[in-house]
């Protein structure tokens, strides 16, 4: 009973760990921003992920910067984090007018230090994200980057009531 018990957690864990709905790569990208192992499932869930699946692609890109963040090592953190960011910036390529891609960016951007110097799309991804607000359709992603725009210093009053 205990083995059937074990096995059927070890299954459950490594589907979860392989899902690559963009509601499920939202999520470890929320968690993993705080917590070091949800960075590493991150990572693996994305391992499979194509280039020809843009916005996918581009939560590929994040879970390498994130991966930069939990790295002990300076070579692996510069790596990750400039492999993370070149792609990044590949997926906006493809596609310009996503909304997602650049909240992704944004995020990131935000959030790094600035001697890395990746941090001169802020307001340009900002100002497509606050135009581009009526237009997401995606109740999920429309949550998610209300919840970080609410909790967020980037974001003036002023800003964060135009999403009401």
């Amino acid at each position: 009973m205990r083995i059937v018990f074990v096995f059927l957690v070890a299954c459950s864990s490594s589907i979860h760990a392989n899902d690559t709905s963009l509601i499920a790569l939202r999520n470890y990208f929320f968690r993993s921003a705080h917590n070091s192992a949800a960075a590493k499932q991150f990572f693996n869930a994305t391992h499979l992920v194509k280039e020809t699946e843009v916005v996918k692609f581009s939560y590929k890109a994040v879970s390498y910067i994130m991966q930069s963040k939990y790295a002990f090592n300076p070579y692996i953190k510069w790596s990750n984090f400039s492999k993370g960011r070149d792609m990044l910036e590949i997926a906006l390529k493809q596609s310009p007018g996503n909304i997602e891609i650049h909240f992704l960016r944004f995020s990131i951007q935000s959030n790094i230090p600035f001697f890395l110097n990746y941090t001169n799309d802020i307001s340009n991804d900002k100002k497509i994200i606050l135009e581009g607000w009526n237009e997401i359709e995606d109740k999920d992603l429309k949550s998610k980057i209300k919840q970080y725009i609410i909790t967020s210093d980037a974001f003036t009053d002023s800003e964060k009531n135009l999403l009401q």
